[in-house]
């Protein structure tokens, strides 16, 4: 598969995320996937949000819950699986799996 699915993902997280901090991604990791039915590519994202406020409410299931617009792609599942703050940022770990939209 090619790198094309990451790098949309990440793309719409930060638009997504955009309105909370300036985003950065520092690190991500992707496997390939496939059932009966579907291919795709889980993925392991790290983004900085250069923030001090308080991530807002909710937003583990608002994320959860996201439409982020992919051409080609689709956001299937997707979870935040970590979050670290200090230093005038918040670091988040993601867990998403994107498939081919045939």
């Amino acid at each position: 598969m090619t790198v094309a699915a990451t790098k949309q993902l990440a793309a719409a997280l930060a638009a997504w995320l955009g309105p909370i901090g300036p985003v950065e991604l520092i690190d991500h990791r992707t496997a390939d996937w496939a059932s009966a039915t579907f291919v795709g590519q889980r993925h392991d994202i790290r983004l900085r949000i250069a923030t001090a406020a308080p991530l807002p409410p909710g937003l583990t299931e608002d994320l959860a819950e996201a439409d982020l617009p992919m051409a080609g792609h689709v956001a299937a599942d997707i979870l935040l699986a970590g979050i670290t703050a200090g230093d005038g940022a918040v670091l988040l770990d993601i867990e998403a799996l994107t498939l081919v939209d045939a």
